[in-house]
């Protein structure tokens, strides 16, 4: 099995992709595989995307950088980028940090999709 299908699970969906995070831990190796195959889907989906993160019990500070890279790569193709499906310790990590007013924070995958204009 490729390493990468361990890690994320991406489904295109046309005007929108959701990347589903399938390692409980997102620490530097998971960063560079969501990110590089989140940055692979972004154009087919017009850069609107979701990540799917209810199986993530611990997010590093790489974790947190990957965020916003994906963050800025979506603004720059103009289009956006949503988490959803956050554990209470990693939203609160992201509301200490504020990260919360940068990134689009769903509470579920419907909401998220509806966030970046999906649906």
């Amino acid at each position: 099995m490729d390493e990468r299908a361990s890690i994320l699970k991406v489904e295109p969906h046309g005007r929108y992709a959701i990347g589903r995070v399938l390692a409980p831990s997102v620490s530097q190796r998971e960063s560079q595989v969501i990110e590089s195959e989140l940055a692979a889907a972004g154009p087919g989906a017009t850069w609107k995307l979701v990540l799917d993160c209810r199986d993530v019990g611990m997010l590093s500070s790489v974790g947190l950088g990957m965020l916003i890279t994906m963050h800025k790569k979506c603004i720059e193709g103009k289009g956006k980028f949503a988490i959803f499906g956050l554990s209470k310790d990693i939203n609160d990590l992201l509301k200490i940090t504020k990260l919360d007013k940068l990134i689009l924070v769903a509470s579920d995958e419907a909401t998220a999709i509806s966030k970046v204009g999906g649906k």
